[in-house]
């Protein structure tokens, strides 16, 4: 269908039904990771549809693009979210000019608001040891394989007892979990990779293999004794944990991530 013809709305409809069916493909040629489906699914249906979908394809300019980024901005939306919102609307205007329904894209030269977020700094291995020994056990080493390791909740969730490798020290990372359809899938980036087991990680590990018989770190177990989702981990540990590639184990927390630990240990009465 021509361009000046169809509307963003009906484009994003059907771009949603296809990601529901697993019908559409990634620009790789792969199919959609079940998570990354679900939230451009959301985004589609709760932003791109209700803020451009009478538009048409060729009315979606770069300008117009910005003016909602800018809205968006100033009513206090954050530059990443702004661009996580935007993201399955890049990817229609992309097929549409592979499709040579379009001669070119309004991304190819837009200017979205700078990602801002707070300052980062190191924390120290004591520092993470002392919020590790306020968790119960099962906790404690499912958020001890994220914060030594640099692993994500759902890698941790689809670890298996062979992924760990006590004789070399090493954690083999070659799928992940999606915790609301509980499909396995590859890693976020469709790779293998083995990640030291540091000392201070070791005696987590060995705990949870003689005592979790199916999965070497159940992170579904350890999400229900605290009373809180599996998404939690990727919540509150993963987007300010970030794995320094030449020392193995060194972290990066916000503090306030620390903050939030601590208040929701004392809630939980440990």
């Amino acid at each position: 269908m021509h361009a000046k013809q169809t509307l963003v709305g009906v484009v994003a409809e059907e771009f949603a039904e296809s990601l529901k069916g697993g019908t559409v493909l990634t620009r790789t040629r792969e199919p959609y990771k079940a998570s990354t489906a679900r939230s451009y699914i959301r985004v589609l249906k709760r932003t791109i549809i209700p803020e451009f979908g009478t538009l048409r394809l060729d009315e979606v300019t770069a300008k117009v693009i910005e003016k909602k980024a800018v809205e968006w901005s100033n009513a206090g939306t954050s530059g990443s979210t702004i661009r996580n919102r935007l993201m399955p609307l890049r990817v229609i205007f992309a097929d549409a000019v592979r499709n040579r329904d379009l001669p070119a894209s309004p991304f190819d030269h837009i200017r979205l608001p700078k990602i801002k977020g707070p300052r980062l700094r190191y924390v120290s291995w004591e520092e993470g040891a002392r919020v590790l020994d306020l968790l119960p056990p099962q906790i404690a080493r499912v958020y001890a394989t994220g914060i030594y390791a640099g692993l994500r909740a759902g890698e941790i969730g689809a670890l298996r007892r062979e992924d760990i490798d006590l004789d070399r020290l090493l954690i083999r990372v070659d799928e992940s979990i999606d915790f609301p359809s509980s499909t396995v899938d590859g890693t976020k980036t469709r790779g293998t990779r083995a990640v030291p087991i540091v000392p201070e990680l070791l005696p987590y590990i060995e705990a949870a293999m003689m005592t979790v018989p199916a999965l070497a770190l159940n992170i579904e177990e350890a999400a229900r004794a605290c009373g809180l989702s599996p998404e939690t981990f990727d919540r509150h540990v993963r987007p300010y944990v970030a794995q320094v590639p030449v020392s193995p184990g060194v972290v990066i927390f916000r503090p306030e991530t620390i903050a939030k630990w601590l208040q929701e240990t004392e809630e939980l009465g440990t």
